[in-house]
Order: C-alpha cells, then structure tokens, then sequence
C-alpha cells in the first residue's frame, strides 16, 4: 500500500479475505491497514471466503498439508476470482502482489511480471517490488504509521506452513480452536505440519495469492 501511495497510482484497490481461521488479534490490523489506505485516498475490499477454513476442511474430511496445500486455492483464489469476475469482466486490472526476490529462495527468479496467470483467470500480475531489500521496505512502512511485523500474515492461524517455533507460540485461543476443529475431524493437524521453514514466506501454492505477505 505504502508504495501505491507513494507513486500515486490510480484506481488503487486494496483487497484482503476474511478466511475464517485469522488470529484472534489479527482483524484489529487488517482495521488499521484498512483505515491508512482510506487516508491515502485508496479504495479497500474486505472478501469474506464461502466456505471458510473450517467448513471447507470439513468438506474435505481433512486438513490440507505442507505437500497438499489446497487451502488457499479456495478461500483466497476462488473468493478474489469471483470479486474480479463481478467488478473486472473485462480483465483489464493489474494484480499486485508484495512478493520480492528477497524473501526466498524459491522466488530468486521472480518476474517483475506474469502474463496470463491461472491464479488470477489470466488478468496481469505486476510485482513492483520484486527487486526491493528489506531496508526499502522498512522505510515504506515507516510512512505508513503501522507496527512493523516480524512474522508472516496471520490470516490463517496456524498455517500449513507455520514452522515448529510458530505453532509452540500459538495463543490458547488458537490452540483450543485448532483442538475442537482436529476433534471434529478426526484428523491431526500438528502432526502433519512439523517442518521447520528456513524462509516465512515460502508458502507453497499459497504464493501466487499473496498467502503470508
């Protein structure tokens, strides 16, 4: 957002989804960012996705793993397509995406852009910040007033791809909601995404959708 701002581009939208399985605490900074991006003059889209994390792995009968990670295909990918089928029939808008080089391995050859991208029903997908280091990026936040976050977006929480430090620091809201949904499932979801990340950003198909940024 603080870039869109910052080169004063038009007809900005700023599009977030509510999956259903956020952190408690996590909608008071989707509130804030919302709220900076309406000062700026920018236009804010909160999607809410149909069904949400919990009904959809229970459609499923199980939760998706670091190696079938469905997830983010349904509640972000098919919640963002619908809102573009509606308010951009013609595919005429720029997707961006705040994904950089920098922050893994698995995107060291990121394009500055994607042509006919499946993940957005083949609209263009622009990365204007893919060559950026972490020091620009820190100034960009800085203008914005918001906290700067040591950790990846908490959308989901935990995420398949939360590492073993990041589920043992799980709040007991979320231990006990993760708990009641595995109860209900019959299905272990700790035991099936214990790999530790070296990189938080490697979110597996999650990425083409912006999961964890």
């Amino acid at each position: 957002m603080a870039h869109a701002v910052e080169q004063k581009w038009p007809k900005t939208v700023v599009v977030s989804v509510d999956t259903g399985f956020a952190h408690p605490d996590w909608g008071h900074r989707v509130r804030e960012a919302e709220a900076y991006a309406r000062r700026c003059g920018l236009e804010v889209v909160r999607l809410r996705a149909e069904p949400d994390f919990a009904n959809l792995v229970r459609a499923q009968g199980e939760f998706p793993t670091p190696k079938f990670q469905w997830c983010a295909v349904y509640l972000k990918g098919d919640s963002v397509r619908r809102w573009l089928d509606q308010s951009d029939p013609l595919k005429k808008a720029t997707i961006l995406l705040a994904r950089r080089r920098s922050h893994s391995p698995k995107w060291a050859d990121l394009p500055e852009y994607v042509y006919n991208d499946e993940a957005f029903a083949g609209r263009l997908i622009w990365h204007p910040l893919y060559l950026e280091e972490e020091e620009g990026i820190l100034r960009k936040v800085a203008t914005t007033g918001l906290a700067w976050l040591p950790h990846r977006s908490l959308e989901c929480d935990p995420c398949v791809n939360s590492s073993i430090a990041e589920l043992q620091r799980a709040s007991p809201l979320v231990q006990a909601r993760l708990y009641a949904l595995e109860q209900d499932l019959g299905d272990a979801f700790l035991q099936k995404n214990t790999q530790d990340k070296a990189f938080i950003f490697d979110m597996g198909c999650g990425s083409p959708y912006g999961c964890g940024l």
